[in-house]
């Protein structure tokens, strides 16, 4: 290549093949080299939020093989807060990373009724709480939501408003799976005072955010 030019040498050589990012939403993907199963739209939202909330504890329902975990505890070890993670089977992929970063693993039923004490005094302790539901999502939020204090964020993935929104996101190809919708957790909402936040950029990541007033 010659100085000052931004042709290549070789204009014949095979271009990368580059999806369009509002298809390849839908799919589980890998970022990094890490496996996990959310839309490319997830990671960023997450960023955002993390951003503005500044909490002090995470936790997170759902482990499977780590991807998303990883991050989260990159976070946390960047910010020196702590992350917790659970799951009833073990499917972690990426254990050296999770014993670099500190991050607490948890091969354990969520709803088992000393498990649900500890996660619940976990959750009030000082501090924001931001807890990710991501495994038997409907249970999680309902049950969990109880223990969250003012200011304490709680989410939920593969979320559509009602059947109309998830085929209308299935159209939109922004994700293809609904295991929560609004009137699953409306009740639990009216109860502890939660209320949506970011709304919009959660739902092009197929999660539903929301905060207790």
């Amino acid at each position: 290549m010659q100085r000052g030019s931004m042709s290549p040498e070789n204009t014949s050589a095979p271009r990368p093949y580059f999806p369009d990012p509002i298809e390849d939403a839908q799919m589980d993907y890998t970022y990094f080299g890490f496996s996990m199963q959310q839309n490319r739209y997830a990671l960023p939202a997450i960023s955002i939020l993390l951003d503005y909330g500044k909490p002090s504890h995470i936790l997170e329902f759902g482990t499977r093989f780590g991807g998303l975990s990883v991050f989260l505890g990159m976070y946390a070890k960047t910010e020196h807060i702590d992350f917790h993670t659970f799951d009833i089977q073990d499917q972690v992929k990426y254990k050296d990373f999770f014993s670099f970063l500190g991050i607490n693993y948890y091969v354990c039923d969520i709803f088992a009724p000393v498990v649900q004490r500890d996660i619940s005094g976990l959750i009030r302790r000082p501090g924001r709480t931001i807890v990710f539901c991501d495994a038997v999502k409907t249970r999680e939020f309902n049950l969990y939501a109880a223990d969250l204090k003012p200011g304490d964020v709680i989410l939920a993935h593969d979320f559509a408003k009602d059947q109309n929104d998830f085929e209308l996101m299935k159209r939109q190809r922004i994700w293809w799976q609904c295991e929560i919708q609004q009137s699953n957790i409306a009740e639990a909402c009216r109860m502890h005072g939660l209320e949506p936040v970011f709304a919009d950029l959660f739902r092009t990541a197929a999660w539903c955010c929301f905060v207790k007033r």
